[in-house]
């Protein structure tokens, strides 16, 4: 898969269905411990995360920030979740998917293996200021002045291609 994100398709009927599985990447308000983390009860944590695709930018929009393509920006740390489809309906919901974010499946390193999952993203209306490293935890904690305890990712084996295919 090239490196590219690909736009959300027309939805499918049954793909918000209980019984259908999602993985989703989460990066910011989303993320364990933060304040919109609850919308994934019912979740499956699959683990920390990062994205394989170094072309996005991280932005801080207040309470939560957004990802844009950028050639100049990075990878980013986060979190891989799975979801059924009603857990997919409400993070749509929360996201508003699609009228402010776009929704895209692309590929994430995750413990020393590689899988799609879906991102939501803001392409064209960038603004707020660039988080550091695309890392919302570090940067939230800093801009807070929160004493985080283990921020690092350090102990995770991300793989640096796509060899480990899921």
């Amino acid at each position: 898969m090239n490196s590219k994100t690909t736009a959300a398709p027309k939805v499918p009927a049954d793909f918000y269905a209980a019984t259908t599985t999602h993985r989703v990447f989460v990066y910011g308000s989303l993320l364990s411990g933060l304040h919109n983390h609850g919308c994934l009860d019912g979740a499956t944590f699959l683990g920390a995360a990062r994205t394989l695709s170094g072309t996005w930018t991280m932005r801080d929009l207040g309470a939560f920030p957004t990802l844009s393509h950028d050639d100049k920006g990075g990878s980013v740390l986060g979190e891989a979740y799975e979801v059924d489809g009603e857990v997919m309906a409400h993070l749509d919901r929360l996201e508003g998917f699609p009228r402010f974010y776009t929704r895209s499946l692309i590929r994430v390193a995750l413990r020393g293996r590689c899988i799609d999952a879906w991102v939501y993203h803001i392409e064209g209306r960038e603004r707020g200021p660039v988080v550091p490293k695309n890392d919302w935890r570090t940067y939230l904690a800093e801009r807070e002045g929160i004493d985080d305890a283990d921020l690092s990712d350090e102990d995770e084996d991300f793989p640096e291609d796509e060899d480990g295919q899921d």
